[in-house]
């Protein structure tokens, strides 16, 4: 297992035999319930790309698991349509220095999480360049920095409520005796925002 799973895993078996729910990390021998990052993903690029029929879409991310994680569905579902393009990949400055001109060679910058996508448009502004006039910007998360931008984040959301409703009832199945799936993957939902170009939902 992975460093933080091996952790995760020594801590739950200290409370053993209580029932323990794991909430966004898989741990063998407990009930997990995961985010459905692929499905996030996924609705995610299907609206920038069937909706408003973009096609030349670059990725921003940290070196962080969960960026890294994100990295592998977009490259994922942009190769399964005959999209992907590795050199729209990296730090805006990387962009640059590929001769990559925004607005042309790269419509849309998809992000790893919201915080990062509100540097990237810092950065676009302060070069002239209008989101989503010019570049799409996109976010993942949806915290509060996401709805307060200016333009407000097209983003996905976590279910942090939904999932902890469902990790309770878990627990009291369990304490009821009754069987629970080893793992569920919770929906996230597409959260369409002025940043892609849509008008914020009334």
């Amino acid at each position: 297992p992975s460093s933080t799973a091996g952790k995760t895993l020594e801590f739950f078996n200290r409370y053993y035999p209580l029932p323990v729910v794991s909430i966004g990390l898989a741990i063998e021998g407990y009930p997990s319930l995961l985010f459905d990052h692929s499905q996030g993903m996924r609705n995610l690029l299907s609206h920038l790309l069937d909706f408003h029929g973009y096609r030349q879409i670059a990725f921003v991310g940290d070196a962080g698991r969960a960026a890294r994680q994100r990295y592998r569905l977009f490259e994922e579902i942009l190769i399964e349509r005959g999209l992907f393009d590795l050199r729209k990949v990296g730090e805006l400055d990387e962009l640059d220095a590929r001769d990559l001109v925004p607005g042309s060679d790269y419509q849309v910058i998809v992000t790893s999480e919201d915080q990062i996508a509100l540097q990237v448009i810092e950065t676009l502004y302060a070069r002239g360049i209008q989101v989503p006039g010019q570049v799409v910007v996109t976010g993942y998360n949806d915290g509060q920095a996401a709805r307060a931008a200016i333009p407000p984040l097209t983003t996905v959301r976590l279910p942090f409520r939904r999932m902890g409703r469902q990790a309770v009832e878990t627990l009291l199945n369990i304490l009821d005796g009754r069987d629970v799936p080893e793992e569920v993957s919770v929906p996230l939902g597409l959260i369409v925002r002025r940043s892609c170009g849509c008008l914020d939902p009334l």
